[in-house]
């Protein structure tokens, strides 16, 4: 009976490296490599590309958008209305075009669900039961939200997570994150590289894998001037200017107090120049598209037609061209606040002047 020879440890271990080189499967029979990183120019051309469907906001598919307006200025109710009009099909200024009910999923940081539940029932009583039965079933909320006894924040990975499982449950069109401060939580909103990582990369991977729009409001900054200029409109978001890079399109909204009326600009969308549009928040806390009449607003052709006393429904019809009635109501409403038209007895409206301000003071008022 032979026995094997006994090999030394150095020859032992070699032995058990070959066997292990033996077992590494040859080019043949491995798996194929990866794609290349790059692409020629006609291997490019060759390949398919369907083109992203736009949804709202000049934003695609996998896209993500931005909004930026100051505190109150009504971001949160233009975000609602154009949500609400994309869960029925209705088109909704230059946001939201006319078209198939489309899911849409809200998530609120900032709003008490008693308050949004209350909110949104206003936006909706003149909607049609067909319509109204389409936002209970379209539109999908994540309001008031605590994670394991903590609020909802999407810095927090578990927290992340757990969007994606909802986002992949719902399956929405459109995601609307309101606000970026209360839902983002970073240690510094001004750094650049956290803002990247912490908030765009993860939501513009979120877009792409869920195939869905997503559109985020934010605040705008303390304003900087540097001998007098002010900021490009796409970087008035408070914080890092990565934001507004980062964003495929970048909206504005600003509203001036003396007139309630609102300016909606687009200030960054590729291919597509800056433009705005003058809006009004009408009783129903709708926002209404101004027709501009050889560049006037539609305050100021109230203030050009109602000339003499004229009863609401006169203004109505006068208004007929360029405001429909509930906008008028609101019209007039602001007119009276900003003091240029004054309301009689009969309920009739005119123009403020010193004789109409002094006959609507009581007598004694008036022979003193």
């Amino acid at each position: 009976m032979t026995t094997q020879p006994q090999l030394s440890t150095r020859a032992q271990k070699v032995r058990e490296h070959v066997q292990k080189l033996e077992a590494i499967p040859t080019p043949e029979s491995s798996e194929p490599e990866t794609s290349p990183l790059a692409l020629s120019c006609g291997s490019f051309f060759e390949r398919n590309y369907t083109e992203g469907e736009r949804i709202a906001f000049e934003l695609q598919r996998g896209e993500v958008g931005l909004i930026v307006a100051r505190p109150n200025a009504g971001k949160t109710t233009l975000a609602l209305n154009a949500a609400l009009s994309l869960s029925v099909g209705k088109a909704f200024s230059a946001l939201v075009e006319a078209g198939k009910s489309r899911k849409v999923l809200f998530v609120d940081g900032e709003t008490r669900a008693s308050r949004l539940k209350s909110d949104l029932q206003w936006l909706i009583k003149d909607f049609s039961s067909g319509e109204q039965q389409a936002v209970r079933q379209q539109l999908h909320l994540i309001c008031d939200c605590e994670i394991d006894e903590q609020p909802l924040s999407l810095t927090i990975p578990e927290h992340f997570l757990a969007l994606q499982a909802e986002v992949q449950r719902i399956k929405p069109d459109l995601i609307i994150l309101d606000t970026m401060a209360s839902l983002f939580h970073v240690f510094n909103e001004n750094d650049n590289a956290e803002q990247n990582r912490r908030v765009w990369r993860p939501l513009q991977k979120l877009a792409r894998q869920a195939e869905a729009t997503i559109l985020v409001t934010h605040h705008i900054g303390k304003r900087q001037s540097e001998e007098g200029s002010t900021p490009d409109k796409m970087y008035l978001g408070r914080g890092a200017s990565s934001s507004a890079a980062s964003a495929r399109a970048v909206w504005t909204l600003d509203v001036d107090k003396a007139t309630n009326i609102t300016t909606l600009t687009l200030a960054k969308a590729k291919g597509k120049p800056e433009f705005e549009t003058k809006l009004q928040l009408d009783s129903s806390r709708w926002f209404q598209e101004l027709k501009l009449v050889t560049g006037k607003s539609s305050y100021d052709v109230l203030r050009e037609k109602v000339t003499t006393e004229m009863t609401k429904k006169e203004i109505v019809l006068v208004m007929a061209d360029t405001a429909k009635e509930r906008q008028v109501e609101s019209l007039l409403a602001q007119a009276l606040s900003n003091g240029h038209l004054v309301k009689g007895k009969r309920g009739a409206y005119r123009p403020f002047t010193l004789e109409t301000a002094v006959s609507s003071l009581p007598l004694d008022s008036a022979n003193e």
